[in-house]
């Protein structure tokens, strides 16, 4: 069975109105979630999006390149011991992003940017979907979510962007097939 964490915050709980749509941070449901369904053999961990988006003095002490690594790390050495084949995915472009809550910093681009950087080079996953470079397209500000592949607000896939995320899982899952 293939279990998928992804969807809410990692590390951060985001508070009022919004507290309801991504429910708990990961790091509290993480047991629940993934670890304690059974026959569980494969695991595709694509989170990050949510965090780098709260990005800001309030919880920079919190959302920080280490603390996703450290936890990230923690995670994976559960999963590895229970022989859970891990697929992790990298953060989508952000840029040009439709926000309620405010402007997309570079300093949530440079977090986003490192976090893709160790996602696709440390060697603690057994596949990268590297959705990044599925989606992303570039101008002269850096990395964006490419036209005609998200639902108007530069963030979601559209079912076009849905099919070509789904096509990079799918090859990610023919590998662990014959690993």
């Amino acid at each position: 069975m293939i279990a998928a964490d992804a969807g809410n915050c990692l590390l951060y709980e985001p508070e009022g109105m919004f507290s309801s749509v991504f429910g708990q941070k990961d790091t509290d449901r993480f047991e629940r979630d993934v670890l304690e369904l059974a026959n569980t053999d494969t695991v595709i961990f694509a989170l990050g999006v949510n965090d780098v988006s709260y990005l800001n003095e309030k919880t920079k002490d919190i959302i920080s390149y280490e603390n996703y690594i450290r936890t990230v790390e923690e995670m994976t050495n559960q999963l590895k011991k229970l022989n859970i084949w891990i697929i992790a995915q990298t953060i989508t472009p952000h840029l040009k992003c439709a926000r309620t809550m405010g402007a997309f910093t570079q300093e949530m681009e440079e977090l986003r940017l490192s976090l893709n950087d160790w996602i696709r080079n440390c060697d603690l996953f057994d596949a990268v979907a590297d959705q990044e470079e599925t989606v992303r397209d570039r101008d002269e500000k850096g990395y964006f979510f490419r036209e005609g592949l998200h639902m108007g607000d530069h963030l979601h896939p559209n079912e076009k962007g849905g099919r070509l995320m789904a096509e990079t899982y799918l090859s990610c899952l023919k590998k662990s097939i014959t690993d």
